[in-house]
């Protein structure tokens, strides 16, 4: 198993946009993201993360 280690600015880092295809289109991805901020206004911050992967597969199932 490959060790991760960060890069604290040690080596140049790169972001390349459109490099794989997408898991979700970015119609759902959209949808998902408006959806998690009004739910996020009233959420408690603890929860806020645990939610958010199950909520986007509901959606990717729903869209499908």
């Amino acid at each position: 198993m490959e060790r991760r280690l960060d890069n604290l600015g040690e080596e140049d880092q790169f972001y390349v946009k459109n490099h794989h295809e997408p898991i979700v289109s970015e119609e759902v991805f959209e949808q998902a993201q408006d959806i998690l901020h009004r739910r996020g206004e009233n959420c408690c911050r603890g929860e806020k993360g645990k939610r958010a992967i199950s909520f986007l597969i509901i959606l990717v199932s729903y869209n499908s």
